[in-house]
């Protein structure tokens, strides 16, 4: 199987593969699945909910059936599982051949991409509003850490917010410590931001009015 990137922007992805030696080939079938990192267990997971599917099917004039095909309007730099498998006209399919390809390419994350807006003491809390350049496409989930005092770990018992707003709101009653990242679908963090406020009770009762 042969893979091969084409195109800017939105990527297209060509796919060819060696012709079935049997006669009694029908169509072949053809999946593309995006592999997305999971930054938990290290590891390219499928997305199998997001899969696309096609079938190549013998052509009526030349009684041929191709040997490629090409898959449109992709995200850049994604990277695919690639599954091809010959069905006989029984409905019958052969043993399924697959690979991987990256549909192009686009760079890490770099300062100014995302941007932390000052954070804003509330009633009991502190809300962290956030805003980013990049094309949410290539963003995998924004993430903010926080603690009381200042932190350079970006661990689990830290984490208040995971996901795909851009706004959260964290209990606080006393000073905060916020930080906040991007990871993109390459699995990539973008430089980590951060804040500071003083969110105890007397601080928020001075700031009620503002």
């Amino acid at each position: 199987m042969n893979n091969e990137n084409i195109g800017t922007g939105l990527s297209w992805v060509r796919i060819s593969w060696d012709a079935s030696p049997s006669v009694y080939v029908d169509y072949y079938l053809v999946e593309l699945v995006p592999l997305i990192y999971d930054d938990l267990t290290g590891e390219d997971v499928p997305h199998f909910e997001l899969k696309q599917t096609l079938k190549v099917e013998r052509d009526l004039q030349s009684g041929e059936i191709a040997t490629q095909t090409t898959f449109h309007n992709l995200q850049p730099n994604v990277k695919f599982r690639v599954s091809v498998g010959a069905v006989d006209t029984y409905h019958n399919i052969s043993p399924i051949v697959t690979d991987e390809i990256l549909s192009g390419e686009f760079p890490a994350m770099q300062d100014g991409d995302i941007t932390l807006a000052p954070l804003v003491l509330m009633s009991n809390g502190v809300k962290a509003l956030w805003s980013t350049t990049i094309s949410e496409g290539l963003i995998n989930k924004f993430q903010i850490f926080a603690d009381t005092t200042d932190f350079t770990e970006l661990t689990a018992d830290r984490l208040q917010y995971e996901g795909m707003a851009n706004v959260t709101f964290i209990p606080a009653n006393s000073w905060l410590y916020v930080k906040l990242r991007a990871i993109d679908i390459l699995g990539r963090s973008s430089p980590v931001l951060s804040d500071v406020i003083d969110a105890s009770p007397n601080n928020a009762e001075d700031n009620s009015g503002v």
